[in-house]
């Protein structure tokens, strides 16, 4: 009898380290897939808020060369910078933008760069120019707001 029960208890241990052994990797794959979609997540939230960011970045130095040369204060460098030079990081954030953001954050990053164009042009008149660089502020604000609450959105 002792030797049936001591069968019994070593077969009920070892269908217990079966199950638990099924259990642990079952329970360790779905931890390892957490983990993973955690880390994809993360990553997609760093590369947007990059791409946002840099558009944001690229529209303001290229503005503030613009500015420079306006008002006098550019000692060289706008007028010694090609046009491409300019705009070129700003086409290309705007690019990654329409890539990657969904089609409110692509329109505000339409708006944006679309508000930057009237200030290449030479304006003479100061009411104008400040309607100009008012438009411009508005158009990134707006931008900032649509990608936050895209970012928001994404937060892991």
């Amino acid at each position: 009898m002792d030797a049936v029960i001591a069968v019994a208890v070593a077969m009920i241990a070892a269908i217990s380290a079966l199950a638990g052994a099924r259990i642990g990797r079952a329970g360790g794959r779905e931890a390892a897939q957490l983990v993973a979609t955690a880390t994809r997540d993360q990553r997609r939230y760093d590369d947007q808020r990059a791409i946002c960011a840099d558009l944001i970045a690229a529209t303001d130095a290229e503005l503030a060369l613009l500015w420079q040369q306006e008002s006098g204060t550019d000692t060289g460098s706008a007028q010694n910078l090609e046009a491409a030079e300019l705009f070129l990081p700003r086409f290309r954030a705007q690019a990654l933008v329409r890539l990657e953001c969904p089609a409110e954050v692509e329109a505000s990053a339409d708006a944006l760069t679309k508000a930057v164009g009237p200030l290449y042009r030479v304006q003479p008149d100061p009411t104008k120019r400040e309607r100009e660089r008012m438009a411009y502020n508005e158009a990134r604000d707006s931008f900032i707001l649509a990608a936050r609450k895209h970012l928001d959105a994404l937060r892991p």
